[in-house]
């Protein structure tokens, strides 16, 4: 995940909001990639699942990962490669990250008003300070941001071709919980 306004790292709680993150996950355009001259390499887009090459329904790649979480009960996690609010996430950081969460030494706790997302309370990274400072206007407004960008996404997939990556309701569910929770603050 590339999302300015996402930690380095969150845990989610709920198959149905891993899942549908992992649908809206938020990118870069890469250097590797063909693309139109006057790109904007910086510029966050949504790749669903990171795959850009997908030709079937997304909801298939939707239940299929839900049911990871759900039946399999597999721990979700996004790691935020790319920076946190003008922060850089070094590979140390990241690295760091996982070497935590691998040894099962990572401890997460509830962050701030989010009943599915927690926040790992014992790091706050190699390279720098990344807490999220929820008492600051102007981040909680990207954070909002970002999360509006992801229901309008999800949106955008019902309607786009036909509807052909509609997604349950549930998906936008747990994305408008996300908003609602925003609006707390």
């Amino acid at each position: 995940m590339k999302d300015p306004t996402i930690p380095p790292v969150v845990k989610l709680k709920g198959a149905a909001l891993a899942s549908v993150m992992g649908a809206t996950l938020a990118t870069k355009t890469s250097t590797a990639e063909r693309v139109a001259a006057g790109t904007d390499l910086n510029a966050i887009r949504i790749v669903p699942y990171a795959n850009p090459f997908r030709t079937y329904p997304l909801v298939n790649d939707y239940t299929k990962f839900k049911k990871l979480v759900e039946e399999k009960n597999v721990a979700c996690y996004i790691i935020n490669t790319g920076d946190f609010m003008g922060k850089k996430c070094q590979k140390e950081d990241t690295l760091g990250i996982l070497e935590t969460i691998v040894e099962g030494k990572a401890k997460f706790e509830k962050w701030g008003p989010f009943e599915d997302i927690e926040i790992m309370n014992d790091w706050s990274g190699k390279t720098g300070d990344f807490t999220p400072n929820l008492q600051d206007k102007d981040y909680v407004a990207q954070l909002k941001s970002a999360m509006e960008t992801r229901v309008k996404s999800v949106k955008d997939f019902g309607e786009k071709a036909g509807g052909f990556d509609k997604l349950p309701d549930e998906a936008l569910e747990a994305l408008e919980k996300l908003v609602k929770e925003i609006e707390t603050l």
